[in-house]
């Protein structure tokens, strides 16, 4: 049962809103979902995504970011629907806000002046314009 479970995580999908490169153009895709992969990762159903003043330079074509394609948004709202076994912080159905701003990559409970991870929160982290948001480091 257990590999089952491990076979439907890998390939589960969700909506998310793509950048791919080309000015005033983004699209609506399936990518995959983000998964617990660190003890300390943690999982947000995202349930509001605030579109910034960085994704309409980006739109626009301006600042283009990081290599395409990649989830746009850095700004959220939502519920932590999975947890790792070694966050301690967050615990599944708390509700969590993923501000513009946090320190060495990951969330904080005081803000900082640091981009939480740049556009689109780079890093492997993903956008907050997508069903869900993987928190390394949680």
């Amino acid at each position: 049962m257990a590999l089952a479970n491990l076979a439907s995580a890998v390939n589960a999908t969700m909506r998310a809103v793509l950048w791919e490169g080309n000015a005033y153009n983004v699209t609506v895709a399936d990518v995959p979902r983000p998964s617990i992969i660190n003890a300390t990762d943690a999982i947000v159903k995202l349930s509001r995504a605030a579109i910034c003043g960085s994704d309409l330079h980006i739109y626009r074509g301006t600042n283009p970011g990081p290599a395409t394609p990649w989830i746009l948004g850095h700004e959220g709202i939502g519920y932590v629907s999975e947890v790792g076994e070694g966050v301690g912080s967050l615990a599944v159905g708390d509700s969590v806000i993923i501000p513009f701003a946090t320190a060495e990559g990951h969330i904080h409970d005081s803000l900082t002046t640091q981009m939480y991870g740049g556009y689109g929160n780079g890093g492997g982290i993903g956008g907050t314009q997508g069903e869900f948001q993987d928190l390394k480091d949680s």
